[in-house]
Protein backbone atom coordinates (compact mmCIF):
# COMPACT_ATOMS: atom_id res chain seq x y z
CA UNK A 1 0.00 0.00 0.00
CA UNK A 2 1.50 3.41 -0.90
CA UNK A 3 0.90 6.05 2.01
CA UNK A 4 2.67 9.20 2.22
CA UNK A 5 5.24 8.90 5.30
CA UNK A 6 7.66 6.49 6.33
CA UNK A 7 7.03 3.03 7.79
CA UNK A 8 5.26 4.31 11.09
CA UNK A 9 2.66 6.43 9.55
CA UNK A 10 1.86 3.67 6.71
CA UNK A 11 1.36 0.96 9.16
CA UNK A 12 -0.74 3.09 11.46
CA UNK A 13 -2.49 3.86 7.97
CA UNK A 14 -3.01 -0.28 7.12
CA UNK A 15 -4.30 -0.86 10.68
CA UNK A 16 -6.58 2.14 10.44
CA UNK A 17 -7.77 -0.08 7.66
CA UNK A 18 -8.00 -3.17 9.21
CA UNK A 19 -5.62 -4.65 7.72
CA UNK A 20 -2.88 -6.67 9.77
CA UNK A 21 0.53 -6.03 8.25
CA UNK A 22 1.60 -9.82 9.02
CA UNK A 23 0.14 -11.67 6.01
CA UNK A 24 1.90 -11.73 2.94
CA UNK A 25 -0.95 -11.04 0.78
CA UNK A 26 -3.80 -9.10 1.45
CA UNK A 27 -7.34 -9.07 -1.12
CA UNK A 28 -8.61 -5.84 -0.50
CA UNK A 29 -12.02 -5.38 -1.30
CA UNK A 30 -13.23 -1.92 -2.12
CA UNK A 31 -16.37 -0.60 0.47
CA UNK A 32 -17.06 2.34 -1.89
CA UNK A 33 -20.92 3.63 -2.67
CA UNK A 34 -20.51 2.55 -6.27
CA UNK A 35 -19.14 -0.65 -5.58
CA UNK A 36 -21.64 -1.41 -3.08
CA UNK A 37 -24.19 -0.57 -5.49
CA UNK A 38 -22.37 -3.47 -7.76
CA UNK A 39 -22.26 -6.35 -5.16
CA UNK A 40 -18.85 -6.03 -3.28
CA UNK A 41 -20.33 -7.05 0.32
CA UNK A 42 -21.92 -10.17 -1.33
CA UNK A 43 -18.55 -10.68 -3.31
CA UNK A 44 -16.52 -10.10 0.52
CA UNK A 45 -19.29 -12.55 2.19
CA UNK A 46 -18.43 -15.17 -0.63
CA UNK A 47 -14.76 -14.48 0.16
CA UNK A 48 -15.07 -15.39 3.85
CA UNK A 49 -17.50 -18.33 3.82
CA UNK A 50 -14.99 -19.80 0.77
CA UNK A 51 -12.00 -19.55 2.81
CA UNK A 52 -13.17 -19.35 6.23
CA UNK A 53 -11.49 -15.77 7.45
CA UNK A 54 -12.43 -13.13 8.75
CA UNK A 55 -11.89 -9.46 7.09
CA UNK A 56 -9.29 -7.87 8.90
CA UNK A 57 -7.84 -10.92 10.30
CA UNK A 58 -4.66 -13.19 8.67
CA UNK A 59 -5.39 -17.03 8.11
CA UNK A 60 -3.66 -18.88 10.81
CA UNK A 61 -0.20 -19.41 8.42
CA UNK A 62 -0.26 -15.62 7.98
CA UNK A 63 -0.74 -16.21 4.09
CA UNK A 64 -3.94 -14.01 3.63
CA UNK A 65 -5.54 -11.53 4.56
CA UNK A 66 -9.11 -10.23 3.60
CA UNK A 67 -9.64 -6.61 3.67
CA UNK A 68 -12.76 -4.27 3.74
CA UNK A 69 -10.98 -0.90 1.98
CA UNK A 70 -11.43 2.23 0.50
CA UNK A 71 -12.88 3.79 -2.42
CA UNK A 72 -10.48 2.85 -5.06
CA UNK A 73 -11.55 5.67 -7.35
CA UNK A 74 -12.20 2.97 -10.21
CA UNK A 75 -15.99 3.64 -9.51
CA UNK A 76 -17.23 3.11 -13.36
CA UNK A 77 -15.45 -0.84 -13.62
CA UNK A 78 -16.28 -2.26 -10.06
CA UNK A 79 -16.47 -4.52 -7.51
CA UNK A 80 -13.17 -3.29 -7.35
CA UNK A 81 -10.18 -5.37 -5.77
CA UNK A 82 -6.41 -4.90 -5.28
CA UNK A 83 -4.20 -8.25 -4.77
CA UNK A 84 -1.25 -6.53 -3.00
CA UNK A 85 -2.05 -3.54 -4.30
CA UNK A 86 -2.55 -4.59 -7.78
CA UNK A 87 -5.93 -3.27 -9.22
CA UNK A 88 -8.64 -5.09 -10.64
CA UNK A 89 -12.24 -5.36 -11.38
CA UNK A 90 -14.17 -8.65 -11.02
CA UNK A 91 -17.93 -9.22 -11.83
CA UNK A 92 -19.08 -10.03 -8.74
CA UNK A 93 -19.77 -12.77 -6.13
CA UNK A 94 -19.51 -15.73 -8.83
CA UNK A 95 -15.92 -14.99 -9.19
CA UNK A 96 -15.08 -15.58 -5.62
CA UNK A 97 -13.52 -18.73 -5.73
CA UNK A 98 -10.88 -17.77 -8.46
CA UNK A 99 -9.91 -14.38 -6.63
CA UNK A 100 -9.50 -16.29 -3.31
CA UNK A 101 -7.45 -18.72 -5.25
CA UNK A 102 -5.13 -16.23 -6.47
CA UNK A 103 -5.03 -14.43 -3.69
CA UNK A 104 -3.89 -17.45 -1.64
CA UNK A 105 -1.39 -18.41 -4.56
CA UNK A 106 -0.08 -15.14 -4.06
CA UNK A 107 0.27 -15.49 -0.39
CA UNK A 108 2.06 -18.73 -0.40
CA UNK A 109 4.66 -17.05 -3.12
CA UNK A 110 3.12 -19.57 -6.33
CA UNK A 111 2.73 -16.37 -8.63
Amino acid sequence: MNTPGGAPESAAWAAFLGRDTRSRAGLEICQGSACREVGNEELLASLERLSGLRRGRPAADGSLTLIAGICQGRCAVGPNVRLNGCPFSVEGPGQAADLLKRALEAGRGDV
